[in-house]
C-alpha cells in the first residue's frame, strides 16, 4: 500500500485527532488560498481572486469527506487569509464563518441529495456543478460581499458587482476542479492502477502548447481552442475525472499566471480580458469533465452488463447441468429443452420441440392439479409442486417443478413461461419404502395386539366350550336313564343343538387360533395341490349359480408345497364363497365371472409387497394360486384392514370377518405371502403366494 492509498484509508476510516484534523485543514485552506492570491495578483482583490480558488474546493471536500465537525478548520484558515490580506478582523471573522457555513451547506445538500463520491455518475457530478453554481456560490459571494460593502472594504456598487463576480468564478473555479479531484481520490470505489502509457502524449502535448500559448507565444482564440480540445478530449476518453483535473488545474494556472503577466491570448492592447479567460477555463474544463464522468458511466454500465450477462450464462449453464430445463410458448408447446429433459425422458429434442407437456403424462394426478397448474402460471405467479411424469418406455419419473411465466416488459402480457425440473424419483422411491416400513411397523405391532387378544379370547373362550360340552355330555348320560320317552326325546333334541353350537363354536376358535398361528401344520413332506384344488372346485360348483362362469387353469408339472390339505381346501372353499359373495352384491347385467389360476409367479409382482404382513416380496419364484371375480372390487384404502379379524365389508349378519383372517394364518405358516390386485366396481383378485421347497426348485431348474 503506498502513501496515497494509506492517507485514503485513514481519511475512510477518520483514525485522525479531531485537534490534528482541524489544523491541517486550516493550514491547507491557508497555504492555498494563499497560493491563488499570489498567483493572480495583478487579477485579485486582496481577498477576492476572479479565478481558481483552490482553498474553497478542498474546504467542501473536507467536509464531505470527514464531516461537518471540520468546519473549525474552515473558519481558522479563511479567518488568518483575511487578516494576512490586511482584512480587518470584523470582516475577516464574519467573512471566515460565511465560508465555513457555506461548506457545511455544500456537504449537507451532498448527503441529501445523496450523490455519490466516486463522481462517475452524470447525475452525482451535474448535481455537484448546479449546487456549486446556483446555490453555494450565490450565497456566499452575496452575503461576503454585503460584508464587505457595509464595512467599507469595497466602496461602490460597481466594484460590488465586479467583486461579487470575482467572488462566484473564483469560487466556483475551485470547486468544479479541486472537490471532484479529492472525492474521487479518496472515494471508496476508487482503485489507484498503473496510469496508460499511450496518455503521455496528449498531456505532453496539451502542457507544451499551454505554456508556449499563455507564457510565450500569443495566438488566436480559435486555434489554442482547437488545440487544447481534441486533446483533452483524449484525456478524458481513456482516462478519468483525476486526470482531466489535475490538467484542467494545471492549464488553468497556466493560463492564468500568463494574462496576471501581461502575456498570453487573452491579453490584448496591455489589458487583462479576464472574463474571455474565465469562459475558456469554464468551457474546455467542464466540457472535458462532462465526457470523462458520461464514459466513466458509460463504462460502469458496460462493465455491470457484462457482469449480468456473465452471470446469467453462468447461471444457465450449472442450471443445464444440474436441472431439467424446457420453455414453452403460451399454449404450452415446447419451444426448447435441454439435453437432461431428453435424457430423463426418454424422447429426443426432435421429438419434444413442437409437442406439450401432455406427452408426458402419467394419469397419476386429477384434472384439478392441472388445472390449478394453469391457473396458477396465467395469472403470472410462480408455480412449485411435484409431478410423475411417464418417460418414453412407460415408466414413471417423479421431478420437482418450478414453472415461471416470462412477462413482456413492454406489453405486461406473458409471452412464454420457463420450466426447471429436478429429478426426484429416487427420493419419492425412498419416501414410499419408508412409508411401507412405518405402515409395517404399525401394522406389525397392531396385529400383534390384536392376535395377544384374540388368542386370549381362543383360550378362554375354548375352556368356556370344555366346560359347556363336558357337562352337555353329561346331560346326555343322565338323559339315558329317564323313562319318559316324550321328555327324553325332547331333551335330546335340546342337548343335540348345544352340542352342534358348541361344536361351530370349536371350529371358530380353531379359525382364531390359526389366524394367531398357534394351529401349526402337521405335514412333514411336500404335498401336490391340484387335487385339493379341483376336489374344492367340485364341491363348491354344486351351488354355483348358472348366471356365473368359473374357470379353472392349472399349469402342468407344478411343484409340490407345505401345506396341510384341510386347510388348503378351507381357503380355497373361502375365496370362491368371497368371489360369489362380491359379484351377487355386484348386482349388474354383465355375467358373473370367476377364475382359479395355479401358476408360476411372473416378474410382475417383483417388488411388490405382501398387502397382509407388508413384508416385501423378493425376486424368486413362487408357486401362484390366484382366485379372481368381476365382483364389486374393493376399496385401496381397505385392502390393509381385510386381512385383521372380523374386519368384514359384507353386511351385518353375512360374514363373521375371519374368513380372511384365517387364510391369512394359513398361507403365512405355510410361508407364504398374500397380493390383492382390485379395482373398485370391477372386481378383485387374491394371490396366495407358496415358497417352493429346495429339492422342488432343483427339479424345476432341470
Amino acid at each position: 500500500m503506498n502513501k496515497l492509498e494509506t492517507l485514503n484509508f485513514k481519511l475512510q476510516q477518520r483514525e485522525f485527532p479531531y485537534v490534528l484534523t482541524v489544523l491541517a485543514v486550516a493550514f491547507l485552506y491557508f497555504l492555498t488560498g494563499l497560493l491563488s492570491l499570489t498567483v493572480m495578483t495583478n487579477a485579485a482583490h486582496n481577498i477576492v481572486t476572479p479565478v481558481f480558488f483552490v482553498a474553497e474546493g478542498i474546504a467542501l471536500a473536507a467536509v464531505i469527506l470527514l464531516g461537518s465537525r471540520v468546519w473549525l478548520g474552515i473558519f481558522l484558515g479563511q479567518l488568518i487569509l483575511a487578516l494576512n490580506n490586511d482584512i480587518s478582523f470584523f470582516p475577516a471573522f464574519l467573512i471566515a464563518a460565511i465560508n465555513a457555513f457555506e461548506a457545511v451547506l455544500g456537504g449537507f445538500l451532498f448527503k441529501r441529495f445523496e450523490l455519490n463520491s466516486s463522481m462517475r455518475r452524470i447525475k452525482d457530478f451535474s448535481t455537484l456543478v448546479f449546487l456549486v453554481s446556483f446555490v453555494l456560490q450565490p450565497f456566499s459571494a452575496s452575503l461576503g460581499n454585503l460584508v464587505l460593502l457595509a464595512t467599507g472594504t469595497i466602496s461602490d456598487s460597481h466594484v460590488f458587482i465586479q467583486s461579487w463576480i470575482n467572488w462566484w468564478l473564483g469560487n466556483s473555479m475551485g470547486q468544479f476542479l479541486i472537490t471532484p479531484l479529492l472525492l474521487m481520490i479518496f472515494s471508496n470505489q476508487y482503485t489507484f492502477k498503473k496510469p496508460d502509457l499511450t496518455l503521455l502524449i496528449p498531456i505532453t502535448l496539451i502542457i507544451f502548447v499551454a505554456y508556449f500559448t499563455f507564457e510565450v507565444v500569443q495566438v488566436t482564440f480559435p486555434l489554442a481552442f482547437a488545440i487544447f480540445v481534441p486533446s483533452l478530449m483524449w484525456v478524458a476518453y481513456r482516462g478519468n475525472l483525476v486526470f482531466i483535473c489535475l490538467i484542467s488545474s494545471l492549464v488553468t494556472v497556466l493560463a492564468i499566471h500568463g494574462t496576471c503577466n501581461g502575456v498570453g491570448i487573452f491579453t490584448r492592447d496591455g489589458n487583462a480580458h479576464i472574463l474571455e479567460l474565465n469562459v475558456f477555463i469554464i468551457c474546455f474544463t467542464l466540457t472535458a469533465q462532462f465526457i470523462s464522468v458520461l464514459i466513466a458511466e458509460m463504462l460502469d454500465a458496460e462493465a455491470q452488463l457484462e457482469q449480468q450477462t456473465n452471470r446469467y450464462f453462468e447461471q444457465h449453464f450449472a442450471i443445464d447441468k444440474a436441472a431439467i430445463f424446457a420453455e414453452t410458448d403460451v399454449f404450452g408447446t415446447i419451444t426448447h429443452v435441454n439435453q437432461h429433459f431428453c435424457v430423463l425422458s426418454g424422447y429426443s429434442e426432435e421429438e419434444l420441440v413442437g409437442a406439450t407437456h401432455s406427452l408426458l403424462k402419467s394419469s397419476q394426478h386429477p384434472r384439478e392439479f392441472y388445472s390449478d397448474l394453469w391457473g396458477t402460471i396465467q395469472r403470472g405467479e410462480v408455480w412449485r409442486n411435484d409431478i410423475c411424469n411417464r418417460h418414453k418406455n412407460g415408466s414413471l419419473y417423479w421431478v420437482n417443478t418450478v414453472i415461471v411465466p416470462i412477462v413482456n416488459f413492454h406489453t405486461q402480457k406473458i409471452e412464454k413461461y420457463i420450466t426447471i425440473r429436478f429429478d426426484i424419483t429416487n427420493r419419492k422411491k425412498a419416501e414410499q419404502e419408508t412409508l411401507f416400513l412405518q405402515q409395517k411397523l404399525f401394522n406389525t405391532q397392531r396385529l400383534e395386539t390384536v392376535g395377544i387378544f384374540t388368542n386370549g379370547i381362543a383360550h378362554e373362550f375354548n375352556n368356556i366350550l370344555a366346560g359347556v360340552l363336558g357337562y352337555n355330555e353329561l346331560a346326555l348320560w343322565e338323559v339315558e336313564d329317564c323313562e319318559d320317552g316324550k321328555f327324553k326325546d325332547q331333551m335330546n333334541a335340546y342337548l343335540d343343538g348345544i352340542r352342534i353350537s358348541g361344536g361351530n363354536a370349536v371350529a371358530l376358535v380353531k379359525k382364531m387360533l390359526i389366524y394367531c398361528r398357534e394351529e401349526k401344520m402337521t405335514v412333514s413332506e411336500p404335498i401336490d395341490i391340484s387335487p385339493i384344488i379341483m376336489d374344492a372346485v367340485q364341491i363348491f360348483e354344486v351351488s354355483f349359480d348358472n348366471k356365473m362362469q368359473l374357470d379353472v387353469v392349472i399349469e402342468n408339472d407344478v411343484p409340490s408345497i407345505l401345506i396341510d390339505a384341510a386347510q388348503l381346501h378351507q381357503i380355497v372353499t373361502n375365496l370362491m364363497v368371497n368371489a360369489r359373495d362380491a359379484i351377487i352384491s355386484a348386482e349388474n347385467s354383465r355375467r358373473g365371472y370367476i377364475s382359479v389360476n395355479l401358476s408360476f409367479s411372473d416378474d410382475s409382482l417383483s417388488g411388490h409387497y405382501c398387502d397382509a404382513c407388508l413384508e416385501k416380496l423378493n425376486d424368486e419364484k413362487y408357486l401362484d394360486l390366484s382366485i379372481s371375480d368381476n365382483g364389486t372390487g374393493i376399496e385401496q384404502d381397505q385392502i390393509s384392514r381385510i386381512f385383521d379379524p372380523f374386519f368384514t365389508t359384507k353386511e351385518v349378519g353375512k360374514g363373521t370377518g375371519l374368513g380372511l383372517s384365517v387364510v391369512s394364518g394359513i398361507v403365512h405358516n405355510a410361508g407364504g405371502h398374500i397380493y390383492v390386485s382390485s379395482k373398485l366396481g370391477q372386481g378383485s383378485g387374491f394371490h396366495l403366494l407358496f415358497p417352493i421347497p429346495n429339492e422342488q426348485k432343483t427339479t424345476q431348474s432341470k
